[in-house]
């Protein structure tokens, strides 16, 4: 069971530190169990290991692993990011891959705690969508979140997450915000029939979500005053832009740290609002 459970999550995260895998699939055991079964899987040539440092190493799915990955039932329909073709590679891709993992992390455990329904998969990275019909511009969310409220009532939340390291400018956060807001108001173009142009004002995100998702920020990097300035520039441009206040109008959207999401838990009052800047802090489902 756990050798399945190592296969999704290494197909659907691309990677990640022998003690992430343990927290994702198997936290009651101890963790030399997960290192054991890695080894014998590595053995298999199914997975591999990648050195990131000195305290810090990664495991990946071999080419042999991801095909057996991609023919296992719980991963129908689901794409996998592309895969290190070697340690190097592994090594240049692995510290914005484990934050985005260790935000996944943060939202699992407050799940377990709470009583949730949210499981490993129930997070999938590099989430694409077109914002333009003719063309290449895309939206790639970090992830998108499926989470289900059991108490007092059941609730399916969605949201997509952005993992921000400080390795980009305010410019391109900007940028981001601005893709959000262009998937959000995109339309697909009339197409003509029978001499009449047949007219369409349903959102192309309509078919893909029942809701449009929230938007979360997650600031993996930094102290906390050089967080506390990424967070009042995002509200800043939250709010300069018309594109992105009309999708505000309906979408919530909320940043934090990820050191107290996984202090305090993603439920507890660590979200700033960039909906309403004047908010006081909540939770992310209260944003």
């Amino acid at each position: 069971m756990y050798d399945r459970k190592f296969l999704c999550s290494l197909f659907m995260h691309r990677m990640a530190t022998a003690a992430q895998l343990h927290e994702l699939v198997s936290p009651d055991a101890h963790i030399t169990r997960t290192r054991r079964r890695l080894n014998e899987l590595r053995r298999q040539g199914v997975v591999d290991q990648a050195v990131v440092d000195r305290r810090k190493a990664v495991w990946y799915l071999t080419e042999r692993g991801r095909t057996i990955g991609s023919r296992l039932d719980e991963l129908d329909h689901r794409t996998s990011p592309p895969a290190p073709e070697d340690p190097f590679e592994a090594r240049m891709r692995s510290e914005h891959t484990l934050a985005v993992l260790d935000a996944h992390l943060a939202f699992l455990q407050d799940a377990r705690r709470r009583g949730d329904e949210y499981g490993y998969l129930d997070w999938e990275p590099e989430i694409y969508h077109r914002v333009v019909e003719q063309g290449a511009d895309a939206l790639i969310a970090d992830a998108l979140m499926r989470y289900t409220v059991v108490d007092p009532e059941r609730e399916l939340h969605r949201a997509f997450i952005e993992v921000d390291r400080a390795t980009m400018s305010s410019e391109s956060l900007a940028r981001k915000l601005l893709a959000y807001a262009r998937f959000h108001q995109l339309v697909p173009t009339p197409v003509r029939q029978r001499g009449f142009q047949a007219q369409s004002s349903v959102p192309v995100w309509k078919s893909h979500y029942p809701a449009y998702p929230r938007i979360l920020f997650v600031l993996a990097e930094g102290g906390p005053a050089a967080q506390a300035r990424r967070i009042r520039d995002l509200q800043a441009l939250a709010q300069s832009s018309p594109l992105v206040e009309l999708m505000f109008q309906t979408v919530r959207a909320g940043v934090a740290s990820l050191k107290e999401m996984q202090e305090a838990g993603p439920s507890a009052p660590v979200w700033a609002s960039l909906v309403d800047p004047q908010r006081a802090r909540c939770g992310w489902m209260e944003l």
